[in-house]
């Protein structure tokens, strides 16, 4: 009986790894198609897209901070990093929901229109650029950028 025992704990631990193993590999497997999600943020606008490498940007965040309710809902549970942000203008329908992205995801690139400060939204969420480690850039018509 004891035998028995040891082959099913055996038998178990061995199904276990392979499905991990499996869950593993099928987590880290580049697809084969981008992903653009509109995310439903009430009156304002916010896309969120994951590019077959697994980068994930986010343009604009809408009115408030629904849209980290909505990035939980489209993003991998695992990833919790945003490679891109971009804020096509300052105006509070597409700033605001903005204003707590850095206390959930860690940003690393944010694209920024060269327009002044346009209200106290915006102002708030450039002084929290500034205390993040956050590479900034001033987007001017006809940039590009390289997502590799």
């Amino acid at each position: 009986m004891e035998y028995s025992f040891k082959k099913y704990i055996f038998l178990s631990v061995v199904i276990i790894g392979a499905a991990l193993f499996a869950h593993y590999r099928w987590l880290n497997t580049p697809t084969s198609y981008a992903e653009v999600h509109f995310l439903d943020v009430g009156q304002g606008d916010a896309i969120y897209i994951r590019t077959q490498d697994g980068t994930d940007i986010l343009i604009d965040g809408g009115p408030d901070d629904q849209v980290i309710r909505r990035l939980g809902e489209v993003m991998p549970f695992w990833d919790r990093t945003l490679e891109f942000v971009f804020v096509s203008h300052p105006d509070a329908d597409h700033i605001t929901g903005l204003a707590n992205i850095f206390a959930y995801y860690q940003v690393e690139n944010v694209g920024l229109v060269d327009l002044s400060v346009q209200s106290a939204v915006h102002q708030h969420f450039i002084d929290q650029l500034s205390e993040q480690e956050v590479q900034v850039h001033d987007l001017r018509s006809g940039d590009v950028i390289a997502l590799s």
